[in-house]
């Protein structure tokens, strides 16, 4: 015979973090980036009671509204990141122009 799981463990495996409440449901993807997320084992769900939509990646449970601020300040991260790495080639770039007696160019600033 098949034992079953303990009816308080099935619901505190599947309770909500904010509201404790035991009606947890699987939720649709809704971007790009949650597809990629679930793709790798991320799992999305919704607690019925408080509206509360989490991703449970294994034994971790996070936040939707706590993954998109992620995304936009990694987003944001990499954008700087890149402005400051083409500033830099710029400045290398004009600081190794010469004058043809061999004097460097200045830049009135």
């Amino acid at each position: 015979m098949s034992e079953s799981m303990p009816s308080s463990a099935h619901s505190k495996h599947h309770a909500c973090p904010r509201c404790g409440a035991a009606r947890v449901h699987r939720s649709r993807r809704r971007s790009g980036f949650e597809r990629v997320l679930s793709f790798f084992g991320g799992a999305f769900h919704r607690c019925h009671q408080c509206e509360l939509r989490l991703m449970r990646f294994g034994p971790l449970t996070l936040r939707v509204n706590w993954l998109e601020s992620l995304k936009r300040h990694a987003s944001l991260g990499i954008l700087l990141a890149a402005a400051t790495v083409a500033i830099l080639i710029a400045i290398l770039w004009f600081g190794r122009l010469r004058f043809s007696g061999g004097e460097a160019l200045l830049l009135p600033f």
